[in-house]
């Protein structure tokens, strides 16, 4: 079993418990911790508000980018193209043809997702 302390959302050192010894330490700081959703969700939202002028209000997870939003299929290309600072490497807009709600955006960003 094993434990990983994190510093400035980066795995920082992993503690390994032993029955018989105790325990030894690792130190990582060579890895990086992904983002939560949230970290996501959250840069998503802003960029929904400052580029879209949406109301913070608005805008929720379960939202549909259509018709809750009023977001048209150019609006989303513009929103990855604005995310594009936020990603590992450049985004494909045809990933994010079927995302329907906030959500999938969230979803879909995730895994591509780089820290701040």
């Amino acid at each position: 079993m094993f434990v990983t302390v994190q510093i400035d959302r980066k795995p920082s050192i992993r503690v390994y418990l032993h029955s018989n010894i105790g325990f030894c330490i690792d130190f990582l700081p060579e890895m990086e911790f992904p983002l939560g959703k949230d970290a996501v969700f959250a840069t998503l939202k802003e960029l929904l508000i400052t580029e879209f002028m949406l109301e913070p209000d608005s805008i929720s997870l379960e939202k549909r980018l259509d018709e809750d939003l009023q977001l048209d299929s150019l609006d989303t290309v513009d929103l990855v193209v604005n995310l594009r600072d936020h990603t590992k490497g450049e985004i494909d807009p045809t990933l994010f043809k079927d995302a329907y709600t906030v959500q999938d955006m969230v979803d879909l960003l995730h895994p591509i997702w780089k820290p701040a």
